[in-house]
């Protein structure tokens, strides 16, 4: 007998995982069906997780990026329908570590962030995944700033990178241990992903990665400059 399916369409926040995790809390039963650009970090990982507890398969399409990634990585059966995009970029270690630069150790927000960074790691780690993939994946979209401040007991926080994601080859995935069912179905080569992300504005610039090697060659600069007023005014990364 075929699983029911969950189709889940848009950004990944908490009130639209809700419905979600209570109907995966019900019955394990399910398949989810999923195509997102990513969204608010602590609901993906909460996502992520309920996946992996109750053994869910994922199956992505169109394109599956930033929290949707960390979805897909918990499943233990992961599926591609075809030409689909696989989109890494900033992870919550890397907002965690550019918080703790910005705000100090001890500051409540930074620790917040360093429990969900924390827990991200564990899911990449029951699912046999290198947390290579998330150093990897921030320097390869290239950092330019980032700046994070408290306004009225609110955290701001925003950043900028060159790259809008990255998207990797399939061997360069299997090089961090990802093993796929109908992998062939993702997006392989620069060319068809160029198809692909010039249809796809909201995307930003995107950039293959052939190999895992590739990371190598970029230095990855730890010291990043605060963002100015035209920076923040268009783009925030982490709202929590």
């Amino acid at each position: 007998m075929s699983r029911p399916v969950i189709e889940y369409s848009g950004p990944i926040t908490q009130t639209n995982i809700k419905p979600v995790l209570e109907a995966l809390d019900r019955d394990s039963h399910y398949t989810l069906r999923i195509r997102s650009l990513g969204g608010d970090g602590s609901a993906g990982i909460a996502l992520a997780e309920k996946v992996q507890e109750r053994k869910i398969p994922v199956v992505i399409y169109d394109y599956c990026g930033s929290a949707c990634a960390l979805v897909f990585i918990a499943s233990p059966e992961k599926r591609v329908e075809p030409n689909t995009a696989l989109l890494f970029h900033w992870s919550m270690n890397s907002h965690a570590d550019f918080l703790t630069s910005r705000l100090g150790k001890l500051n409540p927000e930074v620790e917040k962030a360093r429990d969900l960074a924390t827990r991200e790691l564990q899911i990449l780690e029951r699912a046999g995944i290198s947390n290579d993939l998330l150093k990897d994946s921030i320097k390869l979209v290239e950092p330019t700033c980032v700046s994070a401040e408290i306004e009225n007991g609110q955290l701001n926080y925003f950043g900028r990178s060159k790259l809008g994601f990255v998207v990797f080859s399939r061997d360069a995935l299997k090089q961090y241990g990802f093993q796929i069912k109908a992998g062939r179905n993702l997006i392989d080569t620069a060319a068809d992903l160029d198809k692909v992300a010039s249809k796809r504005p909201e995307w930003g610039p995107v950039g293959f990665v052939a190999s895992r090697a590739v990371s190598d060659q970029i230095e990855y600069a730890h010291t990043i400059a605060n963002c100015g007023a035209d920076d923040k005014s268009t783009l925030q990364l982490l709202k929590q």
